[in-house]
Order: structure tokens, then C-alpha cells, then sequence
């Protein structure tokens, strides 16, 4: 997504409701992606038929 795509996309998800049960991440991994100079990358790999292990990747330069 382009940063006007995400900014928009993350103010949409502000007002809607959290699917039901969920821990609430959504809003801070689209705000951690906007905050980032580079694209995100990420890796699921597939445990069992059950579970997968997932890695997000992001890289945001702080400025001293």
C-alpha cells in the first residue's frame, strides 16, 4: 500500500468495531508499518495443520 492507502486504511479501521476476539494488534502493526521507512516483510511458516509461526519484520530508524 502506498502511504496515502495506509493512512486512510488505518484511519478506517480507527472507527470500526474489533472482530470478535481479537487481542486489539491491528491498529499498532498499521501504525508501526507507517512509521517505517522501508517495507515491511513477513514470513508465515506453517507449524502443523493447526498452527504457524509468524514473523513480521519491520524496520523503523530512530531519529537521535
Amino acid at each position: 500500500m502506498s502511504p496515502e492507502e495506509l493512512k486512510a486504511f488505518h484511519q478506517k479501521k480507527r472507527f470500526e468495531e474489533p472482530p470478535k476476539g481479537s487481542k486489539g494488534a491491528g491498529l499498532g502493526l498499521i501504525e508501526m508499518i507507517r512509521k517505517s521507512d522501508e517495507k515491511a516483510e513477513f514470513l508465515i511458516t506453517e507449524i502443523d495443520d493447526r498452527l504457524s509461526f509468524f514473523i513480521l519484520n519491520i524496520i523503523i530508524h530512530k531519529n537521535l
